[in-house]
């Protein structure tokens, strides 16, 4: 089984809504694929879109679809749009275009819709779209994974190139084990030194519950250890956090599931 693993990076992208907008066009191709976030099978309701990989500089949505959730794994099942050229505007892809996916986390939306977009890292694009009118796209099978791991914050402001915040401070980062009982690992890749860096961890009121400090870290891979205890040394109950990567110059967030 030929298994494909593309690590990624989270986006905040702002939209109305939920999911994607996107226009159907007459030229498409279908891409299968599963769909991981932090290598844990994403979740029911979740979706995954795509853009052009000329992203962020146009924010042109190409195609989206809702996972299909079937014996623990989630599916990706969807059409990526081509441009149709009988219309002036360009609203889809082109024969031999590059694009990108984004993962929207339906667990984040109710309460922090800016930071539920997942989407690849800027140097890993998908290549090979061609009009298939709707048939699947060579190369892209059902078994390939595609694993959304890191986080970055971007915003759409007018239509603006976004700048990534983590470009020039931090390449990636995840906790593990995730699921976690009773303790988990978060790991983080400085491209710089920093004098101080804060990990806050939250649970899903907001409410701040544990800040781990360190301090005169070099650059490189590191990481910190939560015990699964808050900040007066309880034992938090089972369910779902959230954890904050905060320096001078950035901020990164992830999610993470304790389990009893």
């Amino acid at each position: 089984m030929k298994t494909l693993i593309f690590s990624t990076i989270l986006f905040s992208i702002s939209f109305l809504n939920a999911q994607f907008y996107f226009s159907p066009t007459p030229a498409s191709g279908l891409i299968y694929g599963q769909a991981q976030l932090n290598g844990l099978a994403a979740d029911d309701g979740d979706w995954v879109g795509a853009f052009r990989a000329t992203y962020p500089a146009d924010t042109l949505c190409v195609g989206a679809g809702k996972l299909i959730i079937n014996g623990g794994i989630a599916y990706m099942n969807m059409q990526i749009y081509g441009d149709d050229p009988s219309t002036p505007e360009i609203d889809g892809m082109v024969s031999g275009e590059d694009f990108i996916l984004v993962l929207w986390d339906s667990s984040l939306a109710v309460s922090a819709i800016n930071d539920a977009y997942f989407s690849e890292q800027s140097t890993i694009t998908h290549a090979g779209w061609t009009n298939t009118n709707g048939a699947p796209l060579p190369g892209y099978e059902v078994d390939s994974i595609y694993n959304f791991i890191s986080l970055i914050d971007l915003s759409v402001d007018d239509n603006e190139k976004q700048k990534s915040i983590l470009s020039d401070q931090i390449s990636f980062h995840y906790n593990y084990p995730n699921p976690f009982n009773p303790t988990t690992n978060i790991f983080f890749n400085l491209r710089k030194p920093a004098s101080k860096i804060k990990i806050n961890i939250f649970d899903i009121f907001g409410r701040n519950i544990k800040q781990l400090t360190v301090e005169n870290i070099i650059s490189g891979q590191q990481s910190v250890n939560w015990d699964g205890k808050n900040n007066i040394g309880i034992k938090v109950p089972s369910g779902l956090y959230f954890y904050e990567i905060t320096s001078e110059s950035f901020t990164v967030k992830g999610k993470m599931t304790l389990l009893k």
